[in-house]
């Protein structure tokens, strides 16, 4: 999944998106990316990043398996069936990154049970 999220080059309304793989140290990363997709980082290098974009309207995703923990606004919950994310409210509010109401609501909305 990773690798596909490098492959778009334009937004649905035709604006171009610029899409980069970084490391997590970058020193570019607070200035230059609106959004950051974390992948499989130590707890270490996490608490780095995400001291690195504090104060900085950064959108960050997670796809951990940890809880959706201060730092990430939205936490992806993948699985076979279905793919679900969490909103950590915390993170929103710290991180400057205005959400619509709409994206909050639908977080909160839960799986159909089998």
């Amino acid at each position: 999944m990773p690798d596909d999220l490098v492959k778009g080059t334009t937004q649905a309304t035709g604006r171009p998106l610029l899409v980069r793989r970084l490391l997590a140290g970058d020193p570019h990363i607070a200035n230059e990316c609106d959004a950051l997709y974390l992948g499989q980082l130590s707890p270490d290098k996490r608490s780095q990043l995400f001291s690195a974009i504090s104060g900085h309207p950064v959108l960050s995703i997670s796809e951990a398996d940890d809880p959706c923990t201060v730092g990430s606004v939205f936490c992806l919950r993948v699985s076979d069936r279905q793919v679900a994310f969490e909103v950590n409210l915390d993170s929103v509010a710290r991180s400057g990154v205005r959400i619509h109401p709409s994206v909050l609501q639908l977080s909160r909305r839960r799986a159909a049970q089998p």
